[in-house]
């Protein structure tokens, strides 16, 4: 579609201009906050007091947070005089301001206690109506423009970046803590940093009107930066992390701020994060046509509360689809572009995905500790687990942005080669991706679908006794990874489906389904030992064959058959690999390449009752060494491969190229920090780069020459440790540039030498502490990364104690310590040394003991890792003690190989399994004796002792408010009336919620 242009404005551009004249003209901004400035901020600060006449409102106000710690907020509001908020009274520059404060009145003096109020005191209620009706609103409402957008005023007017979380107080705190103060100021920075996409939106439906598909590219850009920064830097500032600058404490949270913006009344709109036009603008850009979820719907009916500029805007948005613009262009760069931004915003990885992670840690707690009800409506106890609903809304809202529209497919060409020139070293690929509208930053991974190595396929054929050639009825899960741009399969032969499905290693799913089909008494037992990954599927399907299972059932079914071959055979996940370069013009719309590194796996399964022993190797990895390995006639046509770009939100240079680095790479982690060090030599300021690299021989130097240009250009500090070999780098400036004879060494022992030691704790001091604030970052597999931070620890203990510790901790906190840990191969459960019993596991939920839990039959020791874990101590506390798979599922780790392979720096062994084959008993039941199985009575009481530690960590978490500050000036081991009815108020619902809903 190539859209004529007519001459006239854009509808976006005539609402925006028109917005701004009109509030310079009135002289306020009660139509809605709307400039290209400030985008849905007000262009001036808010007023800070109302007219002389008024003082009565800025008083109470300035007192909220005292009334609240003492408990005589009603009294208070009681006394009040009841004072006109008509036109004739209270002047329009000054609506604004009146609208937040009664809102925030009407809201305070409902919430004061946990009874509500027989009615709202005329002090409040009529005024309250009379600013209502003034802002055109369709009843009165506690507004995201009340709580957020007019509720802030800066510290330091003068700052470059003035609306920052640091640089900005409440104009308006109820309670006056540091949750409330992060939480709404969070909000009203992502308004700020938001800003630019007001401008950004409207030029971008002046460039499809004029049919200019560079200028729209260049506006997508912009978005998808802001997007970034937004997942980034600002969402992050509501950090449930206790080292953390601006820490949010969960249960203080949900105590003191959650509940207050609740609406009052049924069918009342509350400042929920829908809320946000943030959200409604992008939206609308992106083309989103479905609102069904709940959410959906909610945010539908919250325009109804709109200031006018707003849903005028909206509106003015819709009326250019940018969406069919560029889908009907058929630009293949600007259509990946679009889709890539999309996912910035929307995809798992993007702000919605983020959004939804971080909810989901709080809402948890909150409901745990006693939240009854969200500001979207969803209500229950702990035992409904109302987290789980709203984070399936919040999914299903996420989706609703990419129906009707195919899943976008990016394919790059590959060609490779060894690195180093060793034919046993890791294979080196170059993704042509010119024109995909793909683009990365250093840090970042590349996702990859593999194929499968064809003799395995022949070996899987064989073992179905098929030839590849049968047709295959495709299900829906695999039509949706099948489908391409106009079409969409509906079958394929066996051979293909093989060739792109996952047949190694057996996934615990697959292997359940197979025995629930065969009723296999081996595979029982291999299941049993969680041994399933020990098996690819053509030997499992050998041994079902001799048990007397014929597997051409599974190739003849139908798709919705419960054999089908689909079943078994699941599409293809991406693997995710390092991006080992940075990009050659960051600025471009673009990436020409995308370079991995990776060394291939191969193993040996051992030979026992649930497994064979049989050479193995790595799916993903296997298929980038034949790529790498291809004769030299393939390497000029490259083979195709769908990829995909999955943001790193933690792992990324710091903003400010003049901070020092120090990485640390383990063999083929050396992958992301060669992107780090392309960016790192763009800047002439950059600060120190130093790398420690941990090889097992000298011929295990990747990337040799770079490096040693590095070096020579005094880019780079060096040090690497052969761990098999009696060799030492020598990088002396008087020696030439290689290895020498010395004892060998690892990176850690490397470490701990004196003069480098003296420099890492010089570097791991922030600027503050007299130090110098380097980031550092670690890449390699689990037991790499554990070494590694064995000794900074150590080195920490040397120059400082346990407050040297404390240190690393809270650098982790403030992003200055990031880890890039993947696994390649994990033992079978059965082979693990140690087990335990679910009596023992429970005892570990404590400071004094330790905090271990279980997750897919392994336990772990998470003690350390509660000071370092992203979502913070009390969502992990409260798992401690317990099988924690269904939390670790619910919130997506089960699809994330970078927190799996975080896990095994803590795992301790697996949790015991107990056959009672078919032993049974009798049991005196309120309706007589009764048949129990051992089996199933083992069951019910494990669950029980579960729940019993649930409810206890539950109530741990619940009353650690005491040690907390809830009300601004009050000391945090003060017992104020506040906390003392809120203490009562968790004793209550122990009692009244826990043990009558849990129990019962």
């Amino acid at each position: 579609m190539e859209p004529r242009d007519t001459g006239n404005q854009a509808p976006a551009r005539r609402v925006l201009d028109a917005a701004e004249h009109a509030n310079r003209r009135n002289g306020h901004e009660n139509l809605g906050f709307l400039s290209s400035d400030a985008g849905f901020l007000p262009v001036q600060a808010p007023l800070p007091e109302l007219p002389a006449s008024y003082r009565a409102w800025d008083d109470i106000a300035a007192d909220l947070p005292r009334l609240y710690r003492v408990q005589a907020l009603r009294e208070a509001f009681d006394a009040l005089p009841v004072l006109s908020a008509r036109e004739d009274a209270l002047p329009a520059v000054a609506v604004c301001r009146a609208s937040s404060l009664l809102s925030i009145f009407a809201h305070a003096y409902f919430r004061a206690t946990p009874a509500p109020p027989e009615r709202m005191p005329p002090c409040i209620q009529q005024p309250w109506e009379d600013v209502t009706r003034r802002l055109g609103r369709p009843a009165p409402c506690l507004s995201y423009g009340d709580l957020i957008a007019y509720n802030w005023r800066l510290l330091e007017p003068d700052d470059a970046h003035p609306r920052r979380v640091e640089n900005m107080a409440l104009l308006t705190p109820t309670v006056g803590n540091r949750e409330e103060e992060i939480f709404y100021l969070t909000q009203v920075e992502i308004l700020a940093e938001s800003a630019p996409i007001v401008g950004a939106v409207v030029r971008a439906q002046e460039a499809v009107l004029r049919g200019d598909a560079a200028a729209l590219a260049r506006e997508l850009l912009l978005i998808s930066e802001r997007l970034r920064h937004l997942t980034e830097v600002s969402f992050q500032k509501v950090d449930p992390n206790p080292y953390a600058r601006s820490y949010v404490d969960p249960v203080v949270w949900a105590k003191t701020v959650a509940p207050f913006a609740v609406p009052m009344h049924e069918g009342v709109q509350g400042p929920s994060g829908t809320s946000s036009p943030v959200f409604h603008v992008l939206d609308v850009f992106f083309g989103r046509r479905h609102y069904g979820s709940a959410l959906g719907k909610e945010s539908i009916d919250l325009r109804r509360y709109y200031p006018p500029h707003w849903t005028d805007f909206l509106t003015a948005l819709n009326a250019v689809p940018i969406r069919r613009y560029v889908e009907e262009r058929g630009d293949r760069g600007l259509n990946g572009l679009f889709h890539a931004v999309l996912n910035e915003y929307a995809g798992e990885k993007g702000f919605l995905g983020i959004h939804r992670l971080k909810v989901y840690g709080y809402l948890e707690t909150a409901f745990k500790v006693g939240r009854s009800i969200t500001i979207g409506g969803f209500a229950g106890l702990f035992k409904d687990r109302a987290w789980e609903e709203v984070d399936s809304e919040l999914h299903a809202t996420q989706r609703e942005r990419f129906l009707d529209r195919q899943e976008h497919r990016f394919v790059a060409t590959a060609r490779g080669e060894r690195l180093a020139g060793n034919a046993e070293g890791p294979a080196h690929v170059t993704l042509d991706v010119a024109g995909t509208g793909l683009r990365f930053q250093p840090g970042d991974r590349c996702g990859i679908l593999p194929e499968n190595d064809p003799d395995l396929v022949e070996r899987t054929l064989n073992a179905l006794r098929a030839s590849g050639q049968e047709v295959i009825h495709l299900d829906a899960a695999w039509r949706q990874a099948l489908q391409r741009p106009g079409h969409e399969l509906a079958s394929v032969s066996l051979r293909d489906l093989l060739r792109r499905g996952i047949i190694r290693p057996v996934e615990r799913t697959v292997a359940r389904t197979l025995h629930a089909i065969t009723a296999s008494s081996r595979l029982r037992a291999i299941i049993a030992a969680r041994a399933e990954d020990q098996w690819e599927l053509w030997d499992l399907l050998q041994v079902l064959a001799e048990g007397g299972y014929d597997p051409r059932r599974l190739w003849k079914a139908e798709p919705w058959d419960r054999e089908s071959i689909c079943r078994i055979v699941r599409p293809p996940a991406f693997r995710l690999y390092s991006i080992a370069c940075a990009m050659d013009d960051p600025a471009a719309a673009s990436a020409s390449a995308i370079h991995l590194s990776a060394g291939e796996l191969a193993y040996w399964t051992q030979d026992s009752t649930v497994s064979l022993a049989r050479a193995r190797r790595g799916t993903a990895s296997g298929f980038l060494a034949r790529i790498a390995d291809a004769p030299a006639s393939a390497r000029t046509t490259g083979h195709p491969v769908t990829v995909s770009v999955v943001p790193a939100r933690r792992f990324h240079l710091p903003a400010d190229p003049r901070t020092p680095i120090v990485m640390f790479a383990g063999g083929a982690g050396i992958a992301p920090f060669r992107g780090f060090l392309q960016e790192r030599v763009r800047h002439d300021q950059a600060g120190e780069n130093w790398l420690f690299f941990g090889i097992r021989t000298r011929d295990d130097l990747y990337f040799g020459d770079e490096l040693a240009a590095l070096v020579a250009a005094g880019r780079l500090r060096l040090q690497v440790a052969c761990s098999r070999e009696d060799s030492r780098l020598c990088v002396a400036p008087s020696e030439p540039f290689g290895f020498a004879d010395a004892a060998r060494m690892r990176v850690d022992q490397l470490m701990l030498e004196e003069e480098t030691a003296r420099r890492l704790w010089d570097l791991l001091r922030d600027e503050e502490q007299g130090g110098r604030g380097a980031c550092f970052y670690v890449c390699g597999r689990a037991g790499f990364a554990a070494a590694v931070f064995a000794a900074l620890k150590q080195i920490a203990r040397r120059y400082a104690g346990e407050e040297g510790v404390r240190l690393l901790y809270r650098m982790a906190a403030d992003e200055r310590y990031l880890q890039d840990v993947f696994t390649t191969y994990s033992e079978p459960a059965a082979a693990s040394r140690r087990t335990f019993d679910a009596s023992e596991v429970v005892l570990h939920n404590d400071a004094g003991h330790g905090y271990w839990m279980v997750i897919h039959g392994r336990v772990y020791d998470v003690t350390e890792f509660l000071h370092l874990h992203p979502g913070g101590q009390k969502i992990l506390a409260a798992y401690a003690g317990l099988d924690a798979s269904r939390a670790y599922g619910a919130v997506g780790h089960d699809a994330n190989p970078e927190v799996d392979a975080l896990l095994g720096l803590y795992e301790i062994g697996t949790i015991r399994r107990l056959n009672f084959r078919a032993g049974w008993g009798v049991a005196v039941t309120p309706d007589g004796l009764r048949y129990v199985s051992v089996g199933n009575a083992f069951r019910v009481w494990v669950r029980l002792l579960y729940m019993v530690v649930e409810m206890e960590n539950a109530f741990t978490n619940d009353v650690s408010f005491l040690h907390r500050i809830t009300t601004r000036d009050e000391e945090a081991s003060a017992l104020t009336p506040y906390k003392v009815r809120m203490l009562a108020d968790a004793h209550t619902r122990f009692i009244a919620a826990y043990l009558d809903g849990l129990v019962g």
